[in-house]
């Protein structure tokens, strides 16, 4: 993706539409999540406010890492 703009969705306040303009593909690094996903496999990412702190072990990671470990 090259750029995004959000559109404003006509007849829906506070809403809108992504538009995306597309350039020339770029390859990752498969240690990426985005290099992972292009070589495909399945990335999971932890998002959080930009502050340093321990993340926390939530059940879903859990469940995760018992699937993976099959």
């Amino acid at each position: 993706m090259a750029s995004a703009v959000l559109q404003p969705k006509l007849g829906h306040d506070g809403t809108f539409l992504v538009r995306m303009q597309w350039g020339d593909p770029v390859e990752l690094p498969p240690d990426t999540d985005g290099g992972a996903v292009e070589q495909g496999e399945v990335a999971v990412t932890y998002l959080s406010r930009l502050v340093g702190h321990e993340v926390p072990h939530s059940p879903a990671e859990t469940a995760l890492d018992m699937l993976l470990r099959g």
